[in-house]
């Protein structure tokens, strides 16, 4: 078990990739929309890299991204993550943010290949 916070991190994500490639699903509840978003080259801002749910363009919105996040739209995609009807990912991107927002859970439950602490 590593002490190092990034390689916490990265052990974390790396023990719950068995879980996941055998339930196509999040092994923790996603944290994006609460804790991180996606803003592509174009200024498209997505929840995340997998989910094409577009909440907003910046150069659209005077590069306001409080309006963006405190949105309607904003609102119900986010309820669409939490109802856990997202694409399901566990990519970095999102991975190590979800780890960090579901840290007791992180720490207490055994998963995947690797103990817990």
């Amino acid at each position: 078990m590593p002490l190092n916070p990034v390689a916490y991190l990265e052990y974390r994500y790396q023990s719950l990739v068995k879980r996941f490639r055998d339930t196509g699903r999040s092994p923790l509840p996603c944290m994006a929309l609460s804790s991180s978003l996606f803003i592509d080259p174009f200024w498209n801002v997505y929840p995340c890299s997998m989910f094409d749910a577009k909440i907003g363009n910046l150069r659209e919105n005077g590069f306001d991204l409080g309006a963006i996040w405190n949105s309607r739209r904003t609102m119900e995609v986010r309820k669409v993550i939490e109802d856990e009807k997202c694409p399901h990912c566990w990519t970095p991107c999102e991975a190590y943010q979800t780890v960090l927002g579901n840290l007791p859970k992180a720490l207490t439950t055994r998963w995947g290949v690797g103990p817990a602490c």
